[in-house]
């Protein structure tokens, strides 16, 4: 399929994953997921779809869960790569999580057991640097490192 092979799976994640606002802010990714289960996007699988809507439904709060019906109800490798692209998509937001661009530059080396994310900015990331740490617990149960912060994150 297109999109299993391809990264634009997190793309389209990425770009979809706030639709749920227009219906509500409480629980958005649930809606997100639900708008994005339900739609039609010329030259997207419904298998690729339910992928997508997976992976907007956890990029924030709660984990994947076996309780959770449209995620058991996609196959084990469907499963594994929601997990995958969810984890770096709660990364990636936090990173960006008051909308405001302030993330210039960013650089991941890897370490043992870690990967650190050296980060640079204009202003004050302290708020991103929170969220990315209150956000990488998906991204260490599924990639098995953990993610540190380096820099001041200021930038002239």
């Amino acid at each position: 399929m297109f999109i299993r092979s391809t990264i634009m799976g997190l793309g389209l994640a990425a770009v979809l994953h706030d639709i749920g606002v227009f219906v509500g802010i409480r629980a958005h990714h649930k809606h997100a997921q639900y708008l994005i289960q339900a739609s039609e996007i010329f030259g997207i699988s419904s298998d690729d779809l339910a992928v997508i809507a997976n992976v907007a439904r956890y990029h924030r709060r709660a984990l994947p869960q076996k309780a959770h019906l449209p995620y058991t109800m996609l196959d084990r490798p469907d499963r594994v790569r929601v997990n995958k692209l969810a984890a770096l998509l709660r990364v990636a937001n936090a990173l960006d999580a008051e909308h405001a661009q302030r993330v210039r530059d960013l650089h991941v080396k890897a370490g043992d057991g870690t990967w650190t994310l050296s980060v640079e900015g204009t202003g004050d990331l302290t708020m991103e640097r929170l969220g990315v740490e209150a956000r990488a617990d998906l991204f260490k149960d599924v990639f098995g490192k953990a993610l540190t912060w380096h820099g001041s994150g200021v930038r002239a």
